[in-house]
């Protein structure tokens, strides 16, 4: 009898096609609590397709930066990632003002002052040793200013009171070299003294490290000279560009730093110009990006120099569901939320999802859903261990909470939500 229903009845009925019983079997759920067998074969003819699912990305033998969080670990190779990132990515990757902040009739202002600095000079590295010359000479370390106020450090005070610290050195060297046409950006990380900033400055093809704030400069590829003085952890401009994706250099790691296009899957590579992505944190996703496949080479989501800033979190508001590799060695996946791979933190939680169906875990205000504007409803799965004060906090548009009945709920568990919000035991 169930294969004399018309194509366009059965359209009007559908209303889930359920998980498969094996390779060769589907169930579909109609109306009114309904639900026909039919063969996949069957479901197929009359005019249905099959969804093809994105696959994870594969991996490859991509060189693999070595990662550290402070001033520790293999100093040498820590040098050698960023030398191997700038000469794949070329000078092309200076040409940008990165986060300099500085007007443009600042920037003139300098860009005269260092004309007539460099005058006569024909070489890029004679125009550098100038100005490095130059502000090693004339800027004075300092972070008040004589009245007792803060130093700005941006490169036009710095320029204007010949006051700053390292940040103020790096910036208004970036600024002069690039008045000048000289490749140069900024870069972040530590010195055996603590947090530092410096710049790299490719002179007629060749990389240097330049330290402007203590008078010091190497050649990059000299890496046993400058590796136990310098550990840099993030470099001021986007150094990869290709069609769906930009990446650049945060916490040591390649990171994701723009998701653009208008896909609404986002299947991020495993790799870029032989080196592993393994940094998820974009500044910038497109809002056609609906769905996000991760692969085994990401390591984290957040920039902890920021206070783990999840950029999945905060700078994709359209995204409904993170799909995790099943062989990722540190997160995994369920209904498209991210939790610890141990299955016992949850992680992040996609921007628009309205329905978010959680593990069965001890939930409270150290493993909270929060600060989440477009969910609706939360399912508490059986199994749920307990739900504590702040578990879930900050959710304004939260109407529901499915709740076993042999789940004990704090008074003050849920925080901040709707004010028709509701329990619904079941």
């Amino acid at each position: 009898m169930k294969k004399l229903i018309p194509m366009f009845l059965l359209s009007l009925f559908v209303t889930n096609i359920s998980a498969q019983e094996s390779a060769d079997t589907m169930y579909i759920s109609l109306s009114k609590g309904r639900v026909v067998k039919y063969a996949v074969s069957e479901v197929y003819s009359m005019g249905f397709q099959p969804v093809a699912t994105p696959q994870f990305p594969v991996a490859d033998n991509s060189i693999e930066l070595t990662y550290s969080p402070g001033w520790d670990g293999n100093k040498t190779k820590l040098a050698k990632n960023v030398y191997e990132l700038l000469t794949r990515a070329g000078i092309e990757c200076t040409d940008t003002m990165g986060r300099a902040s500085i007007t443009d009739a600042q920037y003139n202002e300098i860009k005269e002052f260092t004309t007539n600095l460099v005058k006569g000079l024909t070489t890029e590295k004679a125009i550098y040793d100038k100005c490095f010359s130059w502000i090693t000479s004339n800027i004075k370390y300092n972070n008040q200013y004589s009245d007792g106020s803060v130093v700005n450090n941006d490169a036009y005070p710095v320029f204007t009171t010949k006051t700053g610290i390292c940040q103020g050195y790096a910036n208004l060297l970036f600024v002069m070299l690039h008045s000048q046409g000289v490749p140069a950006l900024i870069t972040n990380g530590f010195i055996p003294e603590g947090g530092h900033a410096w710049n790299y400055v490719n002179c007629d093809g060749v990389w240097y490290v330049s330290d402007p704030t203590n008078g010091r400069y190497r050649k990059m590829d000299e890496y046993s000279s400058y590796a136990s003085t310098f550990m840099p952890t993030s470099l001021d401009v986007v150094l990869f560009k290709e069609e769906n994706f930009w990446y650049n250099y945060v916490e040591s790691r390649l990171n994701v730093c723009s998701i653009i296009g208008d896909s609404e899957v986002a299947v991020v590579p495993y790799s870029i110009e032989g080196v592993k992505i393994s940094l998820l944190n974009p500044t910038y996703v497109s809002p056609n990006v609906k769905e996000v496949y991760v692969g085994t080479n990401i390591e984290s989501f957040a920039d902890v120099s920021l206070g783990m800033v999840m950029g999945l979190k905060v700078n994709a508001p359209s995204v409904e569901f993170i799909h995790i590799d099943p062989n990722n060695k540190y997160f995994m996946s369920n209904n498209g939320v991210v939790y610890s791979k141990d299955g016992k933190s949850l992680v992040l939680i996609p921007a628009a999802m309205k329905r978010i169906e959680l593990l069965p875990m001890e939930w409270g205000k150290d493993n909270a859903v929060e600060h989440h504007n477009n969910v609706e409803e939360i399912v508490f799965p059986a199994g749920t261990g307990s739900i504590g004060m702040y578990a879930v906090s900050d959710c304004p548009n939260l109407k529901v909470a499915y709740i076993p009945e042999d789940v004990d709920v704090n008074n003050n568990a849920f925080y901040n939500v709707h004010k028709d919000f509701k329990i619904v035991r079941y």
